[in-house]
């Protein structure tokens, strides 16, 4: 697919080989039509591996400048900085090896679901459901808003965040809603075959803002050209 108009019914897989910007309008015509899931063949999606991809130098570019750019680079960029600040309280969190517990003022999510509360004191039932998987620590993607955390972990979550703090600012600016995402993601209906091509085969299901690319990076080792 190379376009919109190409999206003209409806596909369980569909291949998406365009520039970046017309990559979401294609995605959205093409769930609307029923697709399930797409592979996109592109560049300048490098925010996704990299902080410091190319993407996200355009974005912090972008919100320099403030020159005018289309609807669709516009979300691309507002999802780079916001994604940047995500990983950027992920990473505190993994280094404090906290990035799976349940801490005091988290906001969590309901697994497979978009429910959430506050735990101002987690308790054994809320440490024995995260073990279960049932319920994830969740971080900010920054927007405009009140925080849904406890105020001690707001507090705390803006001081990691301080070094970026024009970002944050140019983010609730834009009159982008604050939302909130899981620290983790586990893969539902998990199961693998070996086909007779001596081929791997993985199947799994991902909920939203999450990347397959990102999965299979912590579970395959491969060596190009073998």
């Amino acid at each position: 697919i190379e376009s919109e108009e190409d999206c003209l019914s409806s596909a369980d897989l569909v291949v998406v080989s365009t520039p970046p910007d017309s990559v979401p309008g294609i995605i959205a015509a093409a769930a609307a039509r029923g697709s399930r899931a797409a592979v996109v063949i592109t560049a300048g999606f490098a925010e996704l591996a990299d902080t410091r991809g190319a993407t996200l130098q355009q974005a912090r570019q972008w919100m320099r400048s403030g020159r005018r750019v289309t609807r669709s680079r516009r979300g691309l960029y507002l999802s780079a900085l916001r994604a940047f600040l995500f990983n950027t309280l992920l990473g505190e969190r993994v280094a404090s090896g906290q990035w799976q517990t349940v801490l005091p003022g988290d906001v969590c999510l309901l697994q497979g679901t978009r429910s959430l509360f506050t735990c101002e004191r987690p308790d054994a039932g809320v440490s024995e459901r995260a073990q279960r998987g049932d319920v994830h620590p969740g971080l900010p993607l920054w927007g405009a808003g009140a925080s849904r955390a406890g105020s001690d972990r707001a507090r705390l979550q803006a001081q990691v965040l301080e070094p970026h703090r024009a970002i944050c600012v140019f983010l609730e600016r834009q009159s982008v809603a604050m939302g909130w995402r899981a620290a983790r993601v586990l893969a539902d209906d998990f199961c693998w075959q070996f086909c007779d091509d001596g081929s791997l085969r993985l199947d799994f299901a991902l909920g939203a803002g999450s990347y397959a690319t990102a999965l299979l990076a912590e579970l395959v080792q491969y060596n190009e050209g073998i």
